[in-house]
This record gives C-alpha cells, structure tokens and sequence, in this order.
C-alpha cells in the first residue's frame, strides 16, 4: 500500500509573543491588549508539486500569562487563525491581523513578515546544520501522541525529514535537496516512508538534558554530569574549534572521511574535496567514525533558553556569537527560542483540568529572551537570526499527555509536560526550521 508524509496540511502557529517591550495599545472598547509590535517572521517553502501549506496562528503565543481575558479573539472571532502561503516566488510580505473583544475590533494589531522560498532555488546547496540544545533539543518526551509511528522524535530530524521528502518528489537525485544535520550525541535516525519509497534516514545534534546557555563556558554540560563537548580545557572557554579538533568525521563538503585504521583518532586523510583533514581525537575506532557526523558547520543553531535566566542569557549570547565569528566567520547562526506548551485559555479545553493548562513562569521568561534577542542581537546582515520557534507550537495540543484520540489524560512517564511538548509541537518546529534554513540558503 501506497504510504506517504502527511505534508499537505501541516499547521504552523505563528505569532507575536508579550513580555518586556509590551505596547498597550487601546481598543474600540476601551480595554487594552498588551501585545508586542515589533515584526518578527514565519517561514514557509513552496514546491513545484502541488503542496500546500497552512500558517496557524495561536493567540496564547501573543500574550503575556498574567493576560487572561478569555472574551480576546482573532478578528475571525477564534482563538486561532489559519492562512494560505499566499504568494509564490522567493519573497517576504507584512501581514497585520488585528484582535477583538466581544463583537468590537480593537485597535491591536499583531505584524509579522511571512518569508516563502521556491524550493528548486537551493537545490544543489547542502546546508551542514549543527543543533545545539537542551533536553528538549534531545527529545525528552518527543516522541508522544506521533501521527504515524515511524516518524521522526525531535524537531531536527523532521527538519532533515522534510529535505527528503523534497529530494523524492522532485527525482530522488543524490545530488539535489541534500541536507546534513551534524552531531556526535543526539540520534534521530527514522525510516522514511514516502510515496513508495522506504529508506533509513540520519540525522544527529548536539542536545543534553537541563543544559544551559552559560554552561557553554564551564566544563559539563547538563544536568547528567557529561563532559562539554564544546568546552577547549587549554583556553577555558567554549569553543567550536576544539568541539571540531575532538569529534570531526566529515569533510567540509558533509562526506565522511575514510580511513583504514582500527584507531582513526588524530589520523590526517584527505577528504572527498582534496583537502587535508585531522579525524577527530575523541573518535578512537570505526565505529564512531561512522555514527558521529561533525565537520565545519555552515549553520549553527542555539536553542538554549529553557534552563537559563533572562540575565544569564543576556550576559552569554553575545560571548556565543562573537567566538562563533571569531573561529569560524563563514556559518550562519540561528537562536532558537521555545514556549512551554499549554494556553492561557483553558476553557476552550474543558476536559483538561485548569491547573495543567495554564501557562506559567516559563512562558513570560522565554518570550522576554526572545524580545531582547530580538531587539540586541538579531542581525542578519552579520548572519545572526532569531527564530522564534514558539509562534510555531500548538497550544494545549502540545503537551505530551494528550493522546491521539483526543482525551487529555495523566501520563506520568512524561516529566514536566509543560516543558517538554509532544511530537505534533516537533513536527511544526520542525517544517519551520527546514523552511528557514531554505530562505537562509537560497
């Protein structure tokens, strides 16, 4: 039987999420919407087959938690808004959308820009994507409430799972819509099922349970005790240099190198592109040689702001980039920030009990990380961007303890279900990420 990705109809929150740098702007009605104003982004790829795409947007991510009038709508009178891709071509458009309380429009407009990218522009580029991140980054609780039961658990490897599915609808060439997504911890290997065409697929990152931005500079990383694999002990600092001298696989091309040796740690062979290489020294026999993924990033990705504070962020994100630019001026950055899972409108959700789905602390925290990301250290003329992966997440439809059927139950294999979203939260993030690193690229 004829078994396909489900990549039709795939909904995308996208929106606009309060803290600091709030506007109160005033309604019809008298009553004030804090919502953020600034423009801020969603990505999405259009193909030459016919697929379709939707950008839903959820109006918990446009609000802060101490917000809880539940008479606030979208102007379509809903708690989320669907929209079309809407035009073709390699462009970027302003959409404003404005919100309303009862029967009355306000006066609050959210802006962001939608950037769409024709996906035949990059593909002969092979993007080499380096995630780093925390547990959520390794896919505690990923792989709950799957659509299917063979896809992909974390966000990266949906990403990696959406350049494979471009690569077969458009001739299955090896050449063409290639990606590789590089690491030496985290494996989110599948099997790919799409139109008649079932393979392995590879996919790795770089994601550690309770890490933190800041413990980029110390010695361990995590809450397990585990060494940082980024961490240069002759400097004392956070380096990518030393993360490549330890673990590198590949050439700069993403060809793994070879060699013959039962040992290959600190071996200099020449890679696929006729350039020497030193096989990295933490790679001690072949078979590491084949399940680690590492050569020189052309994107990096931080999605470090769940276990941080907003003034450890602040003091560390620009010590971050500026030794990226430093050791290695060519990749991109991405900085990534998420949302916990859950909604400030638990009445849509009856069947769930109020103190599970409200959001908390953690929600107003990391949108207050965004909005300074935002506002001090996104540039993308320097190759710096923010994606703020929250206004791509399902609310209440995200946390881990909902099931397929749709009842909300307990599910205490899943720690902090707020903190840790289900596989349809992964999924969207995941369509998000392969659509930005198409705009990047192209």
């Amino acid at each position: 039987m004829k078994r396909t990705v489900a990549v039709l109809a795939i909904g995308l929150a996208v929106g606009v999420a309060a803290s600091c740098g709030i506007k109160h702007l005033v309604s019809y009605t008298g009553q004030d919407v804090p919502v953020q104003s600034q423009l801020n982004y969603t990505y999405a790829v259009v193909s030459s087959n016919p697929q379709h795409y939707r950008n839903t947007l959820y109006l918990d991510h446009f609000l802060p938690s101490s917000y809880k009038d539940s008479g606030v709508l979208f102007e379509n009178g809903r708690h989320e808004m669907t929209l079309d891709t809407g035009f073709k071509g390699k462009k970027e458009r302003e959409v404003a959308i404005r919100l309303k309380i009862g029967d009355s429009l306000t006066e609050t407009v959210i802006r962001f820009i939608r950037r769409v990218t024709p996906g035949h522009l990059s593909k002969r580029k092979k993007p080499k994507v380096l995630v780093i991140g925390d547990s959520v980054t390794s896919g505690y609780g990923s792989g709950s409430n799957k659509s299917e039961s063979w896809k992909p658990n974390q966000y990266w490897a949906y990403a990696k799972m959406f350049f494979e599915v471009e690569k077969i609808d458009n001739g299955d060439k090896p050449d063409e819509y290639n990606a590789v997504f590089l690491g030496s911890r985290s494996n989110g290997g599948f099997t790919l099922h799409h139109n008649d065409v079932e393979r392995p697929v590879k996919a790795m990152a770089e994601g550690y349970g309770g890490a933190s931005l800041e413990q980029l500079f110390e010695p361990v990383f995590g809450n397990a005790g585990e060494k940082n694999r980024f961490y240069d002990s002759a400097t004392g600092t956070f380096s990518v240099r030393s993360y490549l001298s330890k673990y590198r696989t590949m050439d700069d091309k993403g060809v793994r190198l070879i060699s013959s040796s039962s040992n290959p740690s600190g071996e200099r062979v020449i890679g696929s592109d006729g350039k020497e290489y030193v096989i990295g020294k933490e790679i001690s026999s072949q078979a590491q040689l084949q399940a680690v993924d590492v050569c020189t990033p052309s994107i990096i990705v931080l999605n470090l702001c769940h276990n941080t504070s907003l003034e450890n962020y602040k003091k560390n994100i620009g010590k971050v980039v500026e030794t990226v630019h430093r050791e290695l001026p060519e990749p991109k950055i991405v900085i990534m920030t998420i949302d916990e899972a859950g909604t400030l409108f638990p009445e849509v959700y009856p069947e769930y009990k109020v103190n599970k789905a409200l959001y908390g602390g953690l929600h107003d925290k990391n949108t207050a990380i965004y909005n300074y990301v935002k506002e001090n250290v996104e540039n993308e003329k320097e190759g710096v961007y923010l994606f703020g992966a929250q206004f791509v997440m399902p609310t209440m439809e995200g946390l881990p303890t909902i099931e397929n059927n749709g009842v909300y139950v307990s599910n205490p294999s899943v720690l902090g279900p707020g903190y840790h979203p289900n596989n349809k939260v992964h999924e969207t993030w995941g369509y998000a990420l392969y659509a930005m690193i198409k705009w990047i690229i192209s």
